[in-house]
């Protein structure tokens, strides 16, 4: 366990310089309980929040839904048209 955090943390953030996990009589036991497990994602589903109710983020959103649609990765477009699609509506409620 020791070895496999220390190598999380060198593939995640290799510009820190940690010492090695110490598996001693302190930190050993404790790591002996955990479990390290590989993960193989076979599908992802992704909710989006756009804001508080009330914030005035629209600025903010736009700035976001037009990168979006700059960046044109997958689901992208989708996305974007979402944050869009939201703006209307608080805009319609707005002048009403």
């Amino acid at each position: 366990m020791a070895a496999a955090l220390t190598r999380l943390t060198r593939a995640y953030n290799p510009e820190a310089d940690y010492p090695p996990f110490p598996d001693d009589a302190f930190y050993g036991p404790r790591l002996r309980q955990l479990v390290v497990l590989r993960l193989r994602i076979l599908r992802a589903q992704a909710k989006f929040k756009v804001g508080p109710p009330g914030a005035d983020e629209g600025p903010g959103r736009r700035n976001l839904a037009a990168e979006l649609h700059r960046r044109a990765g997958d689901g992208d477009a989708r996305a974007a048209a979402w944050i869009e699609h939201y703006d209307r509506l608080r805009e319609a409620a707005a002048t009403t």
